[in-house]
């Protein structure tokens, strides 16, 4: 099922819920490129960046206190 040790009762509840949900189990090369839980790509960050500086360009942040 998975590259990682499981219990067996573990293996057994996963096993159950994917029957139940009529679910196909990942392959192998799938899992293996999944990527890490919260992990954002580096192009998303960039752009959330660039936008962030635009907006600030547009509007000052705390230019009222200065």
């Amino acid at each position: 099922m998975t590259s990682v040790h499981l219990p067996t009762s573990a293996e057994r509840v996963i096993s159950a819920t994917a029957k139940a949900w009529k679910v196909v189990p990942m392959s192998q090369r799938a899992l293996a490129r999944q990527a890490p839980h919260g992990h954002v790509p580096l192009r998303v960050v960039r752009r959330v960046q660039a936008a962030l500086a635009a907006s600030y360009a547009r509007h000052p942040a705390l230019d009222h206190s200065w």
